[in-house]
């Protein structure tokens, strides 16, 4: 199983993001970049509910992945893989536009609405990393 997938790596990149998004959110005092973490956290839980379901629904692809190659091959094996990964490509444009509508510090925001959908994505996630180590050491 690729390391990406392991719920040790994962709880390490879950903290990162929570700790850039606890920054944000301490130095965006302004509403309107509050909106963008907002935003970023809302397309971040659909992603990573199609995420998770992607890592049910393909688990033996995934623990023969062995590249980020065939995990990105795993992940779109599915309707629900597919989903995730055009919803990351969705967010991008609409947090672009949610960043652009505050006309000061475009790249604070984009950063901050991306750490927020990243973390809530890869926490929502994280639940099938660990069914995939779990049934990856019973086997």
């Amino acid at each position: 199983m690729h390391k990406s997938l392991t719920p040790r790596t994962n709880l390490l990149i879950i903290f990162v993001w929570a700790a850039v998004v606890g920054v944000f959110v301490f130095v965006a005092t302004h509403p309107k970049k509050a909106l963008v973490i907002g935003v970023g956290a809302v397309l971040g839980l659909l992603a990573g509910i199609f995420q998770l379901r992607a890592l049910q629904e393909s688990k033996d692809r995934f623990r023969a992945a062995t590249t980020a190659l065939e995990v990105r091959a795993a992940m779109t094996s599915s309707a629900s893989g597919r989903l995730a990964t055009y919803t990351l490509y969705v967010a991008a444009v609409i947090l672009l536009l949610t960043a652009y509508t505050q006309k000061e510090a475009l790249g604070f925001a984009l950063f901050a609405g991306y750490a927020a959908f990243a973390f809530v994505r890869d926490s929502i996630a994280l639940k099938g990393c660990i069914d995939l180590q779990g049934t990856a050491e019973s086997k």
